[in-house]
């Protein structure tokens, strides 16, 4: 069964990551992206890129959740143990130790945790078996993707459409749904401006296995858009490929939607 959403519960799940993690003696920096999860063998560029990511989206998460005890009328004392974990990490505290902000953020977990319980949720959970499936099924179609006939050009625009689910995944466990309605977001502008690439293309299987990825993250994005709306808007995209007023008015017309 899926576990409950909110930004206080999403904050508290990560907290509970962060907070076993040694030696002590652990640079604060490493203990964020490794709760994250880093692939092994990922270079220090490729780690900042992921801190800078993780810092991205506890502090939306935290920005969400405080503006929410705010219009709940909490004060600002009840809101500070949750805050303050958060404000240690400003200026140098992503450099220092560990040992230095464990009982802080340990100290928050009990707060995080009553808040999640009594909000409620803000939106449908996905489960790791979902999330799973969804992942299986973006790598099946990338190995399909590298060893068909396609054109480079559309072997490309596939690799990056499921790369933007790929980090929508990624971002689940933090973000929540809001991370697949950015994903949504981004594809929708991105096949818009590749279309006349893909527009020869959209019957082959690898086009259509693409579209049952999107419907899938469409789905988990809750967006107030059916899924057969958004293909659509797809299908018309690619058809009207050649014809940039077209494009330019399906693109408007869907976004409207999407970004409510």
């Amino acid at each position: 069964m899926a576990e409950k959403e909110n930004s206080a519960l999403r904050l508290h799940r990560f907290i509970e990551k962060m907070v076993p993690q040694h030696p002590p003696n652990k640079q604060t920096a490493q203990v964020l992206v490794d709760a994250f999860g880093v692939a092994k063998g990922a270079n220090q560029r490729e780690q900042n890129v992921i801190l800078a990511r993780v810092m991205g989206l506890l502090f939306d998460e935290l920005e969400s959740l405080v503006a929410d005890l705010r219009r709940a009328g909490h004060s600002e004392q009840s809101i500070e143990p949750i805050v303050r974990p958060f404000d240690s990490l400003s200026g140098g505290g992503l450099a220092t130790q560990w040992s230095a902000h464990i009982h802080l953020f340990s100290a928050s977990l009990p707060v995080l945790l009553m808040v999640g319980e009594t909000f409620p949720a803000d939106s449908a959970a996905v489960s790791q078996g979902e999330l799973s499936e969804l992942n299986n099924s973006i790598e099946k179609l990338r190995a399909e993707v590298q060893h068909s006939t396609l054109p480079d050009e559309v072997k490309r625009y596939v690799f990056e459409q499921l790369d933007i689910i790929t980090r929508a995944i990624r971002d689940y466990p933090l973000a929540g749904a809001k991370a697949f309605k950015a994903a949504v977001r981004e594809a929708i502008f991105h096949t818009g401006e590749h279309a006349d690439v893909v527009a020869e293309y959209k019957d082959t299987p690898e086009l259509n296995g693409l579209k049952q990825i999107q419907e899938k993250a469409v789905t988990y994005a809750k967006y107030a858009i059916e899924v057969s709306k958004f293909v659509g808007a797809l299908d018309s995209l690619y058809h009207h490929a050649q014809a940039a007023p077209a494009v330019a008015h399906q693109l408007v017309g869907l976004v409207q939607h999407v970004v409510k």
